[in-house]
């Protein structure tokens, strides 16, 4: 053995010396390599011998100027199939497996240089790359380049997509090469696997401007090749694919994008595999999603499909998606805290125009009923201005009593109170005066008080108002309210409902009982199961332990609409 790795190291000396000779010597070099297991290796020959005959055939291939015969280096150029073999065994059996050999070798950086640059070249090459993802090897390459961290050039990475694609048109080489993929990765250790995860994702999301449709469609694989193997999935979740998934939706919503169609199959995989993610591994996941901007992704989404009026997109495929984003946020509901939620949702509202969507979100939060509430207005409160015009009938009134104008003829612009944000003034002249005579001042400190401890009020015109939140969040910000709500025992069934008047600003506040309620007048939009809260429906679905509040809103001229909810009390 001793005389054999003699052998080995002067060979592999002389053909660092003189490389034209590696065309004649390959089959010695393929006989001693292939002869000489790994387990009965312990110098450095092999390792010295196989470098020196990939150095050379880099050489050639890269078409060095001192190797100056053409012919040679034409048939060492073309034999891309010898060259890809040498480089698969640098790879797996010196760097990997037995890279503890090369620590007292002063050409380790050269071997990896010379690893590194032969495959970018070789990536280039169509029939090369598509050699490559058909053998094991392959496994190997993106598993080295990840360890190292080695940066491929913007027309390999675009080759290796390109191969992918092709690779899935059909289906039979398509699972060929899972089936391949999978029987290697089942054999190597986890920090193997996550550096192949690791490689596949930085593959299939670069360059920057590599398009919508094969973004999704790279996704797309790579969430059904997870599903064949339990382990791989696991070692997807270890590598925060849950997070790298809300970056690649959170830089896609923010790009001008042309096929809706790759956009919602973009969303549908991110959403779907985040959804099922959460779900088996719970808080990590969620806190790594919000993290990286999964809200703002799936609202930005939804916004940008509202706004985009030449999109293809059909209505099932945006229900879906809407559904989707849904389903997501009750996931996350259930496994985040209410906090967390709160945080991420004001950071990915930002100043869009869209707030209907982002109130219908909120709704399928499964949080309590104030905290829901909470966050809906807290939305709402970020769309809000000092000055609010109001033009439309009913909520054209000075809050102001002894203001001079018609108080039901003034169409001009009114502006709200920056304090209570609920009384509206005609004029700044008029604000000063209420504020002055007192008749605002303690009703504003209290009500701005109540906003410091997170309960931001805010109403305005029929068509801009959320009911059911707002009925609820009028009653808790009218100090009379407060008062009256002290006469309904929490001990007793549910006997009393607050009406709220919205037509009249400043809100008018009483205390009906339920047969006074049954002899209100419903106006032209009843309340949707008001025999159902009649007749104590809400004791038997939560208990006595609640608010039942009735509220009138304008709807236009002359005309209103009612509605009547209860309010479980935590």
């Amino acid at each position: 053995m001793r005389d054999s790795q003699i052998a080995l190291d002067k060979l592999g000396q002389r053909v660092e010396e003189s490389p034209e000779i590696l065309p004649k010597i390959l089959p010695v070099l393929f006989h001693h390599l292939e002869s000489t297991p790994p387990s009965s290796f312990r110098a450095n020959g092999k390792v010295r011998l196989a470098h020196a005959a990939l150095r050379a055939l880099y050489r050639a291939t890269i078409t060095d100027p001192e190797i100056s015969d053409r012919s040679v280096r034409m048939r060492i150029g073309d034999n891309w199939a010898t060259v890809w073999t040498w480089l698969s065994f640098m790879i797996s059996y010196i760097l990997l497996e037995n890279s503890t050999s090369l620590e007292d070798l002063t050409f380790r950086e050269d071997v990896e240089f010379t690893c590194a640059e032969l495959t970018d070249r070789f990536l280039r090459i169509p029939d090369l790359c598509r050699f490559m993802l058909n053998t094991e090897n392959f496994i190997e390459l993106v598993t080295y380049f990840r360890l190292l961290d080695i940066q491929l050039s913007s027309d390999s990475l675009s080759c290796l997509n390109n191969i992918f694609r092709t690779l899935q048109r059909s289906a039979n080489d398509w699972s060929c090469w899972q089936q391949r993929c999978l029987k290697v990765l089942d054999s190597r250790p986890s920090d193997a696997v996550n550096a192949f995860l690791g490689s596949i994702m930085r593959i299939s999301t670069s360059p920057e401007e590599i398009e919508v449709a094969t973004l999704s469609s790279n996704l797309l694989m790579i969430i059904h090749f997870t599903t064949l193997s339990p382990k791989l999935h696991l070692a997807f979740v270890r590598h925060r694919s849950v997070a790298w998934m809300a970056c690649l939706m959170y830089r896609l919503v923010l790009a001008p994008y042309e096929s809706s169609g790759a956009v919602i199959g973009f969303m549908k995989g991110c959403i779907s595999y985040i959804r099922s993610t959460i779900q088996s591994h719970g808080y990590r996941c969620v806190v790594e999603a919000l993290e990286n901007g999964i809200l703002t992704s799936m609202l930005k989404a939804k916004e940008y499909m509202i706004r985009d009026k030449e999109s293809r997109l059909t209505v099932a495929g945006d229900q879906y998606l809407q559904d989707q984003c849904v389903g997501l946020l009750r996931i996350i509901g259930c496994y985040s805290a209410y906090g967390v939620v709160l945080k991420a949702l004001k950071k990915a509202i930002g100043k869009a125009e869209k707030e209907k969507w982002y109130v219908q979100v909120v709704r399928g939060l499964p949080m309590p009923v104030k905290e829901a509430w909470i966050l809906i207005e807290n939305i709402k409160i970020l769309r809000m201005d000092d000055k609010m015009k109001w033009r439309s009938g009913g909520f054209n009134i000075c809050a102001n009593e002894s203001c001079p104008s018609p108080r039901k003829d003034y169409f001009g612009p009114m502006y709200r109170c920056s304090g209570c944000l609920v009384s509206i003034y005609c004029s700044r002249e008029c604000q000063r005066t209420c504020w002055k005579e007192g008749s605002h001042r303690s009703f504003c400190k209290v009500a701005e008080s109540i906003r410091r401890e997170g309960r931001h009020s805010i109403y305005g015109s029929a068509d801009q108002l959320d009911t059911r939140q707002s009925a609820f969040q009028m009653w808790e910000m009218q100090v009379d309210s407060q008062r009256q709500v002290e006469l309904i025992s929490s001990a007793s069934p549910v006997t009393h409902a607050i009406k709220l008047d919205y037509r009249d600003i400043p809100i008018k506040v009483g205390l009906l009982t339920l047969e006074e309620c049954k002899t209100e007048d419903q106006g032209d939009y009843p309340p949707k199961d008001w025999e159902y809260y009649m007749n104590g429906g809400h004791i038997q679905d939560f208990g006595a332990d609640g608010i039942l509040v009735y509220a009138i809103f304008p709807h236009g001229g002359s005309r209103r609409y009612s509605l009547l909810k209860f309010f479980p009390r935590e």
